[in-house]
């Protein structure tokens, strides 16, 4: 049975963007030992007023990181519970996929970021320029 080595959030500019400001989406997938992907979430992202040339690698980074969750709570809930309702979540999109997990243990696999070629087109290649 496959398990889950690491989660991918791959960074995209978001189709129809204005050029001028930032405006990413974002694919939260599930790596699995096997070398297959989950796809977990496929409604992330954000727009920004901040030009492209004031973005940097690394605030583009941490933003898609922030993005995929775990969710702010909403309501009466409380972060306590919408964390555990976050991972709930993905645990039931794994098991469907016939992933065995708890989703009390995935918090801690590793979350890398990918940024695609159009995002580090935009950056124009910059690594970690200052925000």
């Amino acid at each position: 049975m496959a398990a889950v080595s690491r989660f991918v959030s791959t960074a995209n500019v978001h189709e129809g963007a204005q050029p001028e400001g930032v405006s990413v989406s974002v694919l939260f997938e599930a790596e699995l030992d096997n070398g297959e992907s989950v796809l977990l979430l496929d409604d992330r992202g954000w727009n920004s007023n901040q030009p492209w040339a004031q973005a940097s690698q690394d605030g583009i980074e941490a933003t898609t990181r922030t993005v995929v969750g775990p969710d702010e709570p909403y309501g009466e809930q409380t972060m306590a519970n919408a964390i555990t309702a976050y991972w709930n979540y993905l645990g039931n999109i794994l098991a469907q996929r016939g992933v065995e997990t708890s989703p009390a243990e995935l918090p801690a696999i590793p979350q890398d970021v990918v940024l695609s070629r159009t995002v580090l087109e935009r950056l124009g290649n910059r690594n970690s320029a200052a925000q």
